[in-house]
């Protein structure tokens, strides 16, 4: 996995992976609500 601008890409036998990163984000929203239940702020 390498960093770089625009976020970061994964590489699975050379073949990039960016639909990865885009499910990522999709997701990220049910992820946060997840883990705030999880973890309540007080």
């Amino acid at each position: 996995m390498t960093f770089g601008e625009g976020g970061f890409h994964i590489s699975i036998k050379d073949v990039p992976v960016t639909f990865l990163v885009r499910e990522f984000w999709l997701l990220y929203p049910h992820l946060q609500d997840f883990f705030l239940n999880i973890f309540p702020h007080s």
